[in-house]
Parts: structure tokens; sequence; C-alpha cells
């Protein structure tokens, strides 16, 4: 069954944090709701191949879910600790990547073509995934199928792993009866998709890693090769001056140079700023769940 960690909010003000098993991620929203509990984040833990985890309780009330989880007041709450964040990040993720997405899709498409209802071609699918972590959401998938929901239901909790159109594609083959042909569509897109995207990648980085290579070769020259240049002209008693335009360059990189902290602290609070707007962008996205 798919382990979840997540973060809650009691009616206490205590913000709690535990680690259990539920049947899909939809359940366990249920759960903590039903409970008193305003889910913050929930994220799915990815399975293990070299190590056997030990079971978790999965929620039953409110004094259970109090003892085995992590509290504190919300005005008080401490940053996470580098142990924290270090073990936090060696448990999530196996890379999903299109190419996974891809071939899940063209084995359920060629199962559903040879009859397999939706919880037996899941089953056989998620028995030959090697990606542990996408074998965890498609047993997310058929938890919910096998709970008597759709498959676009689940997916739509997944929109980073599963595009859009291709939710959408699945949802209207579920709805119209006709998921099979849903399914061979899905996966002409995700691979016409997949050929745009290398063409495109194939044209911007060999001109993105020319552009850097002049950038580098034009401050190189505008600080040493520019001063070396006045400098012969000088040692001549040369009256002669490079263009304005250059020594202009010259000095805006000089002032770059004198004052790098003005441009480092722009760029820090722009990015700041950015990654504030998406925290806040993603919990209005979870607490609308709700």
């Amino acid at each position: 069954m798919p382990t979840y960690r997540y973060r809650a909010i009691t009616e206490q003000g205590l913000v709690l944090t535990n680690k259990v098993e539920s049947a899909s991620k939809q359940s366990l929203l249920r759960a903590l709701k039903n409970n008193g509990l305003m889910p913050i984040t929930i994220e799915q833990v990815a399975y293990s191949s070299r190590t056997q985890r030990k079971k978790k309780k999965n929620i039953t009330n409110i004094e259970e879910i109090m003892k085995n989880a992590n509290t504190a007041e919300i005005s008080t709450k401490k940053e996470s600790t580098v142990k924290e964040k270090v073990n936090m990040y060696l448990s999530k993720t196996e890379k999903i990547t299109t190419r996974d997405v891809i071939i899940f899709t063209q084995n359920f498409y060629l199962l559903k073509k040879a009859d397999f209802n939706n919880i037996h071609a899941l089953r056989t699918i998620i028995d030959s995934t090697e990606n542990y972590t996408f074998r965890g959401i498609l047993e997310d998938i058929l938890a919910g199928v096998e709970a008597g929901e759709n498959m676009y239901t689940t997916m739509e909790y997944y929109s980073d792993i599963f595009p859009f159109i291709y939710i959408n594609m699945i949802k209207v083959g579920e709805l119209s009866g006709s998921l099979t042909k849903s399914l061979e569509e899905a996966v002409t897109y995700l691979e016409s998709s997949t050929k745009l995207n290398r063409k495109i990648r194939g044209i911007l980085i060999p001109n993105l890693v020319q552009f850097i290579v002049i950038f580098i070769l034009l401050i190189v020259g505008t600080l040493v090769t520019i001063p070396a240049i006045q400098g012969v002209y000088d040692s001549f008693g040369s009256t002669e001056q490079l263009p304005k335009i250059t020594i202009w360059f010259q000095g805006v990189l000089n002032g770059f140079i004198k004052y790098w902290y003005i441009p480092t602290f722009i760029l820090v609070a722009i990015i700041a700023r950015n990654i504030i707007l998406y925290k806040h962008t993603k919990r209005k996205i979870q607490f609308s769940l709700f």
C-alpha cells in the first residue's frame, strides 16, 4: 500500500507531520479532514528496493495521530534540520520520465485492446514497472479504480507527471466508454510532444552555448584586451582613444565588479519573490481541494 508524508494543521493551531499508509491520496485527504485536520502538503514517499520500510499505522482517530506525530505551534515552528532535509531528499524520488509514461500508456493500450479490464491491466503493468516511484503512483491509481473512481480522478493529483492534455484524453475516454481509443491517441500525443521537445532542445542548446561563449569572450576582451590596447597607445604617447561605446561598456563592467553586491541583491530578491509566490499559489491550490 502506498505511503504518504503529510503536514496538516489541527483545530488547536498545531502543525503536525506524520507518515502513514493509505489506499490513495483521496482517501488520506478524507481521513485527515474527518479527523479535524487541515492538510498543508501531502507527498507520496518513494518505494525503495534496498530497504524494508516499517509499517506505519493508518489514521484511526485524532488522539492516535497526535501520539505518533511531531507537532509545533505555528507561531514558533522551527525550520527542519539539515539531517531531516537530507533524509527527506533521500526518501523521495526516483525520477519519472516522459518515457515511463509513454511505456505505461502503450502497455495499457495493448492490454485494453486484448479486452483486459482496468483493474487487471493496471495490476499487470504494476508488476512489470521497474521505477518504484512510478509504481507507487500506479498503485494509487489502482486503489482509486478499485474504490469505484475513474482513473483520471487520481491522475489529476499527479499533474506534474501526467500532462493536462493527457489527463483530459483519459477523462474523455472513460466518460465516453472509448478508453482504448483515447489511450492510442495519448500515445501519439506523448510521442509527438517528445519529438518536438527534442527538436526544440536541439535548436536552443547550441545557440545558448554559443551565446554564453560569446558573452564570456566579450567580458574577457573588455576587462583584459581593451586595457592592454589602450596601454600600447599610451606607451607610444599617442592621443588616440578607443571608441566611446567600448570605453562606456568597459565602465559599466567595472561598475558591476566594484558594486557586485547590488546586482547580486536584486537577483536574490527576484528569486526569493518567485519562490514565495510559487509556495503561496501552491498552498492556495491545496486548500482549495477542501
